[in-house]
């Protein structure tokens, strides 16, 4: 049985407005960002804090919604303490971290007739692109910085290699390190796959910069999950692949080379995604004219997370030509 108030009307359904402010907060921090007047990551301070948006939405649980300014003087008072360390002990917080180490990393490819590779980085900058006619598997240098261990795993089994590269802490304190503060210096890892073999590739970033360059490499299969930061991907060109990428906290550009055809599904998230090409929209996907006839075609499903996913082809001549998502028909 419906209930109604002394009105004998449905009492209206109030939103919460955690979320709706959230995003608004966060939408100022990128405009003041990109107008030169904040000089710190956004989205690495984002990834490190989003847990304070649950405890606002508990605390509007709790007290009511009517209350929310004193949930918001609440949590800009538990940020200010938690910045001060008040509650974090000094032993727990992790000493300043500005020695970088250099490992080379360089697998053979004798004897691997295909491959199985995970990268799993929690921050820096990723550079992976390929070599022609490399005698390697894999290879390049990635960068730690001290309290870190690199953490390989590569076998060989009835010519198909298994290769797992993570980076992890040492150390078991927190990694405390708001607007930069402590001015950690900047990791990268450069890596550099054939193009002999086939290849299924599994990537996890955590914060900072990715580009990761395809187009030449046999990946049969690619997932990728993208962290906090700016992604540029480009797909394979010489083979037939499956992609899954989920999406993060920033911008990830996708792109699909000439002569590739593609069908495209996505599920959003809170940004826009836009798709831009020769494309024709039918049951809920993006598809190629000639997907069913052609040599090579990427089918590509993309979870959109926090920021902006576009993918592109090399057809496309105009950043102004693409398709509305498809909750927007």
């Amino acid at each position: 049985m419906a209930e109604f108030n002394n009105n004998h009307q449905k009492p209206v359904k109030k939103q919460s407005i955690v979320i709706p402010l959230a995003i608004i907060f966060i939408g100022i921090l990128l405009l003041l960002r990109n107008l030169g007047f904040l000089h710190w990551n956004v989205w690495s301070i984002f990834a490190r804090f989003w847990p304070l948006i649950l405890i606002a939405l508990g605390l509007e649980f709790i007290i009511g919604k009517r209350s929310t300014p004193i949930i918001i003087i609440i949590i800009i008072i538990l940020s200010a303490i938690i910045i001060s360390s008040g509650l974090v002990p000094t032993r727990l917080v992790r000493p300043l971290r500005n020695t970088v180490n250099t490992t080379t990393i360089e697998k053979p490819l004798s004897g691997i007739e295909s491959a199985d590779i995970e990268i799993s980085m929690d921050s820096g900058n990723l550079s992976l692109n390929s070599i022609a006619d490399s005698q390697n598997l894999i290879s390049g240098t990635i960068e730690t910085v001290t309290g870190e261990r690199l953490t390989e795993d590569f076998h060989v089994t009835a010519g198909e290699a298994y290769l797992s590269l993570s980076n992890k802490d040492k150390n078991t304190t927190m990694n405390f390190n708001f607007f930069n503060s402590s001015k950690e210096p900047t990791k990268s890892w450069d890596l550099l796959l054939c193009e002999n073999i086939p290849i299924r590739l599994n990537v996890h970033t955590g914060v900072g910069r990715t580009f990761i360059n395809l187009r030449h490499v046999k990946a049969t299969g690619i997932n990728i999950q993208i962290g906090v930061g700016k992604t540029d991907l480009i797909l394979p060109s010489t083979c037939s692949t499956k992609v899954k990428l989920s999406g993060g906290v920033g911008e990830t550009v996708v792109e699909i080379p000439q002569g590739v055809a593609a069908r495209i599904r996505i599920k959003t998230g809170i940004g826009p995604i836009q798709v831009n090409g020769n494309y024709i929209y039918i049951n809920n996907e993006y598809i190629s004219p000639d997907f069913d006839t052609a040599k090579n075609i990427i089918d590509l499903e993309i979870k959109g997370g926090i920021g902006s996913i576009t993918i592109r082809d090399t057809h496309s001549h105009s950043p102004n030509k693409g398709f509305p998502l498809a909750a927007d028909l």
